[in-house]
């Protein structure tokens, strides 16, 4: 038998001459799993000095980073590349509820007793009533304005025309956004790093170190959703709103630490960065999410 990556003879799972694990051609996600966690589990100190530092000290491993002491952690994008597959792999594990509300007072069990299950959008009708459109009925009561532009038309029909397909098959349409919101976190990075650029215009840090401290920052953002799964578990909640409050929180003073800010430069970035990232990501999310059922 020989290795498939140097074609050396093998006398064990393990190859004597590169190292390779010999698994085969065919790849599953159960083995890109175990290689991402022997890859953490085998590695030195480093790993949990990053993650600690990363969750608990706000800004001291970025700082540390740009200071110079890089052997001390992991490089960032490796560390992001693996943290962000266990998130991506975590959320494709868990199952979706379609069923969706903007307003705390309607009763989801009720709606899915009534109208089945389904993907509901919350409309705001006149006298601050909410009302449950499917997506179809949303998409089409859209496209009856009469202020819409010439060129958005065919895009809500073939809205309308996809939302039944939606409708028919919710898990699957998630399962499909789940799958490339790796690619569009990714894409995510370097603009909050221009978000930084642009809240330290002229400062000494270029464009790298600010893209640096966004990999770090969307790290700690993947550790606290895993610090909360389980705890998700045990007590069932929307904890999501936890996690982007701890957010807020860290990024002033991870600022603070990073660039040397005064408190209230720190504050006040912090606060600017954070909501206009919030608002992009809103808004990159909406558009992905459509994008994706235009083309299905």
């Amino acid at each position: 038998m020989k290795c498939s990556n140097c074609n050396a003879s093998l006398s064990g799972e393990y190859c004597a001459a590169c190292g390779q694990r010999e698994r085969g051609r065919e790849i599953h996600v159960v083995d890109l799993a175990g290689e991402a966690f022997e890859d953490i589990s085998q590695m030195d100190g480093r790993v949990w000095r990053t993650l600690v530092g990363l969750a608990f000290r706000p800004g001291r491993v970025t700082a540390d980073y740009l200071g110079g002491r890089r052997a001390h952690y992991l490089p960032p994008l490796r560390l992001y590349l693996i943290v962000s597959f266990m998130v991506f792999l975590l959320m494709s594990l868990i199952p979706m509820d379609a069923t969706f509300s903007g307003d705390p007072n309607i009763d989801l069990e009720a709606v899915k007793q009534e109208r089945g299950q389904g993907i509901y959008v919350p409309v705001e009708r006149a006298g601050g009533e909410t009302e449950l459109l499917t997506v179809s009925e949303f998409f089409q009561e859209q496209r009856e304005e009469e202020e819409i532009p010439a060129w958005l038309v065919p895009w809500l029909e073939r809205l309308v025309e996809n939302a039944g397909r939606l409708e028919a098959d919710p898990a699957g349409f998630f399962e499909k956004l789940v799958q490339g919101l790796p690619q569009m976190m990714f894409l995510l990075l370097p603009l909050f790093a221009l978000l930084l650029q642009l809240a330290y215009l002229f400062s000494d840090f270029h464009f790298l170190q600010h893209l640096i401290f966004s990999l770090h920052y969307h790290t700690t953002a993947f550790i606290y959703y895993i610090l909360f799964y389980p705890l998700g578990l045990l007590f069932p909640g929307d904890y999501g709103g936890v996690v982007l409050l701890a957010l807020f929180v860290y990024l002033p003073v991870a600022l603070l630490r990073v660039y040397a800010s005064s408190k209230g430069a720190a504050f006040a970035k912090g606060l600017l960065v954070g909501i206009s990232y919030y608002f992009l990501v809103l808004t990159a999310g909406a558009v992905f999410a459509l994008v994706n059922l235009a083309l299905l």
